[in-house]
């Protein structure tokens, strides 16, 4: 997610985004959510561990892959998949706050669009 489409922004710091990647930031921003986010979490994250996504892709491979659990998913899975992504895109940057449903539901949307379209 970090180089997909573009590489992720800094928003003022010096790491690239996949350098920030950490269970630290991950754990720091989970320790904002409520019970419920946390929940929607990882709900989110199961959906996508059980969807047995192919180890090791990225970009646009990744992407579609995400788009095709996104494509099959329920309100309530949608709503998951975002927090998910929504928490992802907190651990990067304080820029966003894990419970901006903005990011995730516009990266979760070109995924599904990527999937989707290549179903044609």
């Amino acid at each position: 997610m970090t180089k997909f489409p573009v590489d992720f922004p800094a928003f003022g710091e010096t790491a690239s985004a996949s350098k920030r990647v950490s269970d630290q930031r991950v754990t720091k921003v989970l320790a904002r959510l409520n019970a419920i986010r946390r929940a929607q979490v990882n709900q989110g994250a199961q959906l996508l561990h059980d969807a047995k996504l192919p180890s090791g892709i990225a970009g646009e491979r990744f992407a579609r892959a995400v788009g095709a659990v996104v494509s099959g998913a329920d309100a309530s899975q949608r709503q998951a998949l975002e927090a998910a992504v929504a928490t992802s895109v907190a651990s990067l940057t304080d820029h966003f706050a894990a419970d901006s449903a903005y990011p995730a539901n516009l990266w979760l949307d070109i995924a599904r669009r990527m999937h989707d379209g290549g179903k044609r």
